[in-house]
């Protein structure tokens, strides 16, 4: 991505997800000296609807085909960096091969 694309993906991610709804709160949750009881702890209010499918879905599918672009980009590059070195061994070999045929 560049710039202007990721900052656009950004903006665009934080208008699907702010619902004005803050899903965090404080919530009191210390134990005086370790001591566990279910009774001192408040019941748990959910706040929120949970997540967004359609925002989860379309942002998965972008990373997974960046993930994808990545490997393929990293396997062409070796391949790449294969070629160049039998190529440069063929090279190397005729040229040799030549001058000695030349100067023999």
């Amino acid at each position: 991505l560049g710039p202007t694309t990721a900052a656009a993906a950004a903006s665009e991610l934080r208008k699907l997800l702010d619902t004005g709804t803050p899903c965090l709160q404080d919530v009191n949750a210390t134990l005086p000296d370790g001591v566990f009881s279910c009774e001192e702890l408040p019941p748990c209010e959910v706040t929120c609807a949970g997540p967004n499918r359609e925002v989860l879905g379309l942002f998965s599918n972008r990373c997974g085909c960046h993930s994808e672009w990545l490997f393929h980009g990293f396997v062409l590059q070796i391949l790449l960096a294969i070629l160049v070195y039998v190529s440069m061994q063929v090279a190397r070999t005729l040229l040799v091969e030549g001058v000695l045929r030349i100067t023999w």
